[in-house]
């Protein structure tokens, strides 16, 4: 791989896939070194799943026509930043961002004047996330701040996106840690599923606090994606129920409500929430068998 990357990288002037497929252990893998990422100058979409192999990005050198980039299932390694690499002096037309399933990045900050989508999915180790990008229309971030069960650290962002127009943030949103700047072209807002009722798990008492802490931020939002869990699978006795956390919703006119009931009746918890919502004008429901999470 580190001797086709180069030729590749000289010749190609359009889409590079590479997916690799291997059944060697974690750590044999991680004692395999990296490969260095060589400068595609041609390339206009990149989308790389290494399973877990390490990946260091170029020190230098301009993609100067890639738009798309996706990186899962890859080990950052180096001293080179991704954030410096994919930011506009050296990534001008970049226009979609996605990490999924990657690691070793610990600080991420992209300065760019053409992204606009960017998806971060389960960027493990991530502590500090800095985005300035006046174009970007759609931000995901999902379980970046978390690893499986256990809450790692409180997270630093800043996001600066004043054209945004939909974000689905399922992390911290605490804004001691977590500035979000002003959106006020935001279209559609996702938020971390919210548990009825209260479970001994301690994650998920914090993950409906960030539920709760990102709906205050919003005042006017034209649709609201919103998901309910139940995951008591016996019969609810002492537990105690959570809707009553949930004092107020943006004022929106379309609510997306997944329900993940288990079995157990949902319609206190729905009709909670839409006793607050004056001016809807549409409803979407979702029934579903499990509970929808990222893993």
């Amino acid at each position: 791989m580190a001797a086709w990357l180069p030729i590749a990288a000289r010749r190609i002037s359009g889409d590079l896939l590479l997916v690799l497929q291997t059944n060697i252990p974690d750590y044999e893998v991680w004692e395999r070194g990296a490969l260095e990422l060589p400068c595609f100058e041609n390339a206009t979409s990149i989308t790389l799943e290494l399973e877990g192999l390490g990946l260091t990005m170029p020190p230098s050198g301009i993609f100067a026509r890639l738009t798309n980039l996706q990186l899962g299932c890859i080990r950052l390694r180096g001293p080179s930043m991704l954030g410096e690499a994919v930011s506009s002096p050296r990534c001008p037309a970049l226009q979609k961002l996605t990490l999924s399933g990657t690691s070793g990045l610990g600080n991420l900050t992209i300065h760019s004047e053409s992204l606009l989508e960017m998806t971060l999915t389960r960027v493990h180790g991530l502590q500090q996330l800095n985005v300035t990008a006046p174009t970007l229309k759609q931000l995901e971030v999902l379980s970046c701040f978390t690893k499986g069960r256990m809450i790692l650290i409180l997270p630093v962002a800043n996001i600066s996106a004043p054209q945004l127009e939909s974000l689905m943030w399922w992390d911290d949103s605490d804004p001691k840690f977590t500035q979000l700047g002003k959106m006020e072209n935001l279209q559609c807002l996702s938020t971390f599923p919210f548990t009825i009722y209260e479970e001994t798990d301690h994650v998920r008492e914090l993950q409906n606090s960030y539920c709760t802490r990102l709906l205050r931020r919003f005042e006017l939002i034209h649709s609201l994606r919103f998901q309910l869990v139940n995951d008591l699978e016996d019969i609810i006795t002492n537990q105690q129920y959570l809707m009553e956390d949930i004092t107020g919703l943006p004022d929106i006119t379309f609510m997306f409500l997944d329900i993940t009931g288990n079995g157990h009746s949902f319609v206190p918890s729905s009709f909670h929430l839409l006793r607050m919502c004056t001016g809807l004008r549409k409803l979407s429901l979702t029934f579903c068998g499990t509970t929808i999470r990222p893993e």
